[in-house]
């Protein structure tokens, strides 16, 4: 079940949480993202840069088919040496070079903007002449400033930036408990926006952090290689018989790419299986090696003190939660 747009009024909080998981980081450029040099990326990661982009579009037009009541948050730390800006920043500043790729409410037509400059320029000469309406005018600008903010906030993205995740299972706590921290408040929705190939991986996620699969969506994009080896594998009955065929094509090449990526993605699987948290030495290895600038790694950013019911235990990069305990957005 996907969770469904709400008939909540603009002035309701949002309870739908969409998090885009980043890969990357884009340093700027001429090309606001489309330019694979202008990134910086793993070796491995060769060519997957327009996937990274279309994610951000995605989530955007998430966001906007719910924009009243939901959040958007790109999540991913800092995790090169060469910057310390953050995966999650980079991907908000594609957002805005490419104008949040259309996802805006229509802005007030220019016609009807140069008739309210002439009506607050009639209110000012009004102002002068009468000035015992002095009060009540400025009373009429102050509502037109006001109007004017609001409809500003409701054009642009509600965008939020979690920058201390390291990896998926990251992305998916860290985004709630910034939820829950920005907001006062637990979503009751949550949209998961990334790799197609994550999917399973996502779902261990969810179930290790104890958010229902009923109130959840996926929208998953796959880089070409990842979505090429897919189809092959989906031919045949086993990975090995897959390698096999691709092998008797002459394609030596393509068939340990081929090979490598796909006991990688399953490889990835079971050893989440197996540390649902990531808190044994692989996982948190891995993030370690990743946490080039020493982002916190509790389970809420360091400032936080009301964690809203989330039971946990232990402190820093040890912070875990509690199997068993109930969640507070159950």
């Amino acid at each position: 079940m996907s969770p469904q747009p709400s008939n909540s009024t603009p002035a309701a909080p949002p309870t739908h949480l969409i998090v885009v998981c980043c890969h990357g980081i884009w340093l700027g450029g001429p090309s606001a993202g489309h330019d694979e040099s202008e990134w910086l990326i793993a070796p491995f990661q060769a060519g997957e840069t327009p996937t990274f982009v279309k994610h951000i579009e995605e989530g955007l037009r998430a966001h906007a088919e719910d924009r009243d009541n939901s959040v958007l948050v790109f999540s991913g730390a800092a995790t090169r040496p060469e910057t310390r800006l953050s995966e999650a920043q980079s991907y908000a500043n594609i957002a805005a070079e490419n104008a949040h790729f259309g996802y805006t409410r229509a802005r007030t037509p220019p016609e009807q903007q140069q008739q309210q400059q002439q009506q607050q320029q009639q209110q000012q000469q009004q102002q002068q002449q009468q000035q015992q309406q002095q009060q009540q005018q400025q009373q009429q600008q102050q509502q037109q400033q006001q109007q004017q903010q609001q409809q500003q906030q409701q054009d642009e993205p509600r965008i939020l930036l979690e920058e201390r995740a390291l990896d998926s299972f990251s992305n998916v706590l860290f985004s709630l408990t910034l939820f829950r921290a920005r907001l006062g408040a637990w979503p009751a929705a949550l949209t998961v926006v990334g790799h197609a190939f994550k999917h399973p991986r996502m779902d261990a996620h969810l179930a290790a952090v104890g958010f229902p699969p009923s109130r959840t969506r996926h929208v998953g994009i796959d880089p070409p290689g990842v979505t090429r080896a897919l189809l092959f594998l989906a031919e045949k009955e086993t990975e090995e018989e897959m390698v096999v065929v691709v092998e008797k094509k002459g394609n030596w090449q393509e068939a340990k790419e081929v090979d490598a990526l796909l006991r990688g993605i399953r490889d990835a699987e079971r050893e989440w299986q197996a540390d649902p948290q990531g808190k044994g030495s692989s996982l948190a290895g891995k993030r370690r090696r990743r946490n080039v600038w020493a982002a916190w790694q509790g389970v809420f950013e360091r400032e936080v003190t009301d964690k809203g019911g989330l039971v946990t235990v232990g402190e820093g990069e040890d912070e875990m939660l509690v199997e068993g305990a109930t969640r507070p957005w159950i």
